[in-house]
Parts: C-alpha cells; sequence; structure tokens
C-alpha cells in the first residue's frame, strides 16, 4: 500500500532533479530521500525515475503518475491551509513564515522584530530569503514581501509602499576617485549573471562605459557592504545606504513593495498580526525607503 506521504519526496525529486537538490527542499538528509523513492517504486512495482547527465528524469511511467501526484498535493495542502486559516477565534501564537528579498529582511524586518515580538511573544516568526519568489500555494512561506505585483489569482494581495535604489559610493572612495557625474573611469560593484534580469542591473550594464567591475555579487547586501567600504561605486537600495554618498539624484529604480498570502489564511489571526506590522513599518519607514531623507546630500 502506498504511503502518501512518499508523494512529497516523488515531486522534490521531479522538481530538483537531483536527490540532493530535494532533499534541501524538503530539509531531510539525500539519503532519507532516495529510501523514500525506493519505497515508493517498490509498493508501485515500477520505476518512477532513470539517472541521466541531466539528472534524475521522469520515466514514462513517472509521467503518466505526475498529475495525480500533483493534484493529490494541491488537496492536501489545501487542507492544511483550511485547517490553519479557520482560526479565528485563536489565539494568537504559533509559527508565521515569511518570505522576502535579503534587502528587506535585513533592514526592515529584522530591526523591527523586538518590537513585534514585545506586542506577539507567542508568536514566533520564520524568516526566509531567496533570489527566486516562494511558493505559497505549497506551503513554501505564509507570507511573501514582493518587489512586484503577485499574478496568482488564488492569492490575496496589497501594496504596501515603495522602495528606491540609486548610485551610490562611500565618502573614503569619493576622497580618492571624485564623481563628476558618470561612472568613467570608476571602479564598479557590480551584479553577479544571477541577477543580471534586474533593472538595477540592466541600467548599470548601459551606463558603466570607461569604467572597471572590479566586484560582482549575487546578494544585494552583500553589494551594499562592499560598496561601505569603499570597493567601488554600485546601485543599492536607499534603505541600505546609511553613511553613504548618493551619487546624482537620479532614481536608478523604483519598486513596488506587496504583500502576498494565499486565500485561505486570510482569517488566521497571527498571519493577520504579522501583516498590519509590515505594513506598520514599511508606512514608518517610507521616506528612507524612497531615499529622502537621504543619508547624506547628493553629489554631482
Amino acid at each position: 500500500m502506498t504511503d502518501w506521504n512518499d508523494l512529497r519526496y516523488f515531486l522534490a525529486v521531479s522538481r530538483e532533479k537531483t536527490l540532493s537538490g530535494a532533499a534541501r527542499a524538503l530539509k531531510v538528509d539525500h539519503s532519507t530521500v532516495g529510501r523514500r523513492l525506493a519505497s515508493l517504486e517498490r509498493s508501485l512495482e515500477t520505476q518512477l525515475f532513470e539517472r541521466t547527465p541531466e539528472g534524475l528524469l521522469l520515466t514514462e511511467a513517472g509521467q503518466e503518475l505526475l498529475p495525480a501526484m500533483q493534484a493529490a498535493e494541491d488537496l492536501l495542502l489545501h487542507i492544511e491551509r483550511r485547517a490553519g486559516g479557520g482560526d479565528a477565534d485563536a489565539d494568537l501564537a504559533g509559527i508565521v513564515r515569511v518570505a522576502a528579498t535579503e534587502t528587506f529582511a535585513l533592514c526592515v524586518m529584522i530591526p523591527s522584530l523586538p518590537a513585534f515580538r514585545a506586542k506577539h511573544p507567542s508568536i514566533h516568526i520564520e524568516l526566509v530569503t531567496s533570489s527566486v519568489s516562494a511558493n505559497l500555494a505549497r506551503r513554501e512561506a505564509d507570507v511573501a514581501v514582493r518587489m512586484h505585483r503577485p499574478e496568482q489569482n488564488s492569492l490575496i494581495s496589497r501594496k504596501i509602499g515603495e522602495m528606491v535604489f540609486a548610485l551610490y559610493a562611500a565618502p573614503h572612495y569619493l576622497a580618492r576617485h571624485p564623481f563628476n557625474g558618470n561612472l568613467d573611469g570608476h571602479e564598479l560593484v557590480g551584479f553577479d549573471d544571477e541577477l543580471s534580469a534586474l533593472p538595477e542591473a540592466r541600467w548599470l550594464a548601459e551606463h558603466d562605459r570607461g569604467a572597471t567591475t572590479v566586484l560582482r555579487a549575487n546578494s544585494l547586501p552583500m553589494m551594499a557592504q562592499a560598496v561601505a567600504e569603499g570597493i567601488g561605486v554600485g546601485v543599492i537600495s536607499c534603505i541600505a545606504a546609511a553613511g553613504l554618498v548618493r551619487l546624482g539624484c537620479e532614481e536608478i529604480s523604483r519598486r513596488e513593495i506587496w504583500l502576498a498570502l494565499h486565500n485561505d489564511l486570510g482569517r488566521n489571526k497571527r498571519v493577520r498580526a504579522v501583516l498590519e506590522h509590515v505594513t506598520a513599518v514599511v508606512s514608518a519607514r517610507q521616506a528612507e525607503l524612497l531615499g529622502n531623507p537621504r543619508p547624506r546630500p547628493c553629489s554631482s
């Protein structure tokens, strides 16, 4: 008889293509994934995956099984969300998993958590960051803070603010390399290929003529720290630019800040408490998020 808990392992391997990738997604040891997958294949008396140079790919039998497994997952997650989302009269206690960008998590969420904990000591936050948006339908997070409007119909979402990115440098960098209105001759902190689709990365690629990129990173907070250390000029969020000098007054990009959660969690009291807190914090710090007042005067 099939253990339906094994469907999580089947679906994780089908998405990640490796045992180790599935293990990371499920937060278990890779040997556990292999064991549960073998158990599922034995119970079904068929091979579901084959090893290829591209990873573990579904066999024909696995392909036939995939839609049913996905439907079963959707049903189980719906039941789980309904069970967790219908506690309108429950105490404000439990875990709320929040997905956010690194910059938002470090500069906005974490500094605000002491006040939230003082007000809601029985709510425990799990804060996760990733360059890939968390899948709220699969319960990868309860709440997501996104820098774009969510498109899924199953989500409740609302815009809570905006944040601006601009060109910055450290004062001690500018003492060695004065800024004369363009990047010619300057050293840059740039974006890794992983982030090349970001509007900030595209702007820098269009304006870096005559400059030398001395460091690339795949983390925006890492880039902000590199700029603060005087390694070079960089495009960073205004909220992360304390102590830096803004070069020119141009907004490189302006991002919308959206909160999103699954419809089934709309009545969950602890989730609503987190939503209200994040909304209030963004409202209180909106001027900083927009770079006004600026950490230091504009340098042109």
